[in-house]
């Protein structure tokens, strides 16, 4: 596998947990008077924000890379897919 066909999937997956994680922060603005806000799931949010940004940060310092074996997309694969879970437990 090429560094492209990777980049597109895996910034598809980190996508997809950004927008998850926009979402709730959406839905907890609209039902603030609600809601109480916790200062632990706030930190929870804005670390998963930053984790995801580094994510893709360390991705895009590997496409120098010229030979993607199974173990190295499987790495960054379980480390985006894992990520990506993470955002579903915050929201």
């Amino acid at each position: 596998m090429g560094f492209r066909y990777l980049a597109v999937m895996i910034s598809m997956v980190l996508g997809f947990g950004l927008t998850t994680l926009c979402g709730g922060i959406g839905n907890l603005v609209q039902i603030r008077r609600r809601v109480k806000l916790y200062w632990l799931h706030s930190l929870w949010v804005v670390l998963l924000l930053v984790l995801h940004v580094h994510l893709w940060w360390v991705f895009w310092s590997l496409r120098g890379v010229a030979d993607w074996t199974y173990w190295r997309s499987g790495l960054m694969w379980r480390s985006t897919t894992s990520t990506r879970a993470l955002c579903s437990s915050a929201s």
